[in-house]
């Protein structure tokens, strides 16, 4: 069995999150949380990107970078940073990993609220 780079597994979970309607925080929530699920190592950051003028989340996987969308985004796009992306690390955020019940229940409360944003 091969074993899947680490961009290459934070691709294969892109359909998935680009279905969810949640915020660029909770996105890197909901993922951090995914992989913990999966023994998979992760960290969240607040970073910045050279061609962006808002600070964004990102999650880190081993070398691999998603970017989980501007710090106010209510709906975000995720997407995987190609290695040539400057990604300028500026604060480590603590998070805690959610069970497989409060990530349905995340979506759930989100599309449910979806209409306050």
């Amino acid at each position: 069995m091969t074993r899947l780079s680490e961009a290459e597994t934070l691709e294969n979970l892109l359909p998935e999150l680009q279905r969810l309607p949640l915020s660029s925080y909770d996105l890197a929530r909901y993922l951090f949380s995914k992989l913990a699920l999966a023994n998979l190592s992760a960290q969240v950051w607040e970073i910045k990107l050279a061609d962006a003028t808002r600070h964004h989340f990102a999650l880190q996987h081993h070398e691999a970078w998603l970017d989980c969308g501007a710090d106010n985004a209510a709906q975000a796009t995720p997407m995987v940073l190609g290695a040539d992306t400057v990604v300028e690390p500026l604060k480590l955020l603590e998070v805690a990993a959610l069970s497989e019940a409060q990530l349905q229940f995340m979506c759930i409360q989100s599309a449910h609220f979806d209409h306050c944003y």
